[in-house]
Formats: C-alpha cells, sequence, structure tokens
C-alpha cells in the first residue's frame, strides 16, 4: 500500500507525539508527500524541533528516510 501525506497532515504529525506520528514512523507502507512539505518543513526545523520535542535525528528520518517526494500532477 502507498500512503500519500497532506503537508497539514505531515507537519501537526510532527507537533504531537500521537497515533499518527506512530503511523508514519513504523508503518510498513510506502509514505508520499509533495516537495513543498519538506520544504516548509525544512523552513520551520527550529520550530518544529521545539514544539514537538523530536531531536534532529528523528525530524530527518520522518522528513527524508520516511517520505519520498511526489511531483504534482500536471493539469493538462
Amino acid at each position: 500500500m502507498e500512503i500519500v501525506l497532506d503537508t497539514n497532515i505531515l507537519i501537526s504529525s510532527l507537533l504531537r507525539n500521537g497515533l499518527t506520528r506512530d503511523i508514519i514512523s513504523v508503518s510498513p507502507f510506502k509514505m508520499y508527500t509533495v516537495l513543498y512539505a519538506k520544504i516548509e518543513m525544512e523552513k520551520h526545523k527550529d520550530e518544529l524541533l521545539s514544539k514537538s520535542k523530536l531531536d534532529e535525528k528523528s525530524f530527518g528520518y520522518l522528513k527524508e528516510c520516511r517520505m519520498s517526494s511526489k511531483p504534482l500532477p500536471q493539469e493538462n
């Protein structure tokens, strides 16, 4: 199964240590998000680290290792 994560879901999962973060962290499914989500995560990295209480390694794992970027579909 492949899962596409919305930017809001991804960022909210970083802010709260809950079920969504657990699913993203340990799920056997392939996760995708748009490149914009990764850019926003990096742009607000310090704030996300502070509020989430994640260490840099965990943050990087969630951002890079668990997610593949998918380009947005082109409109015809």
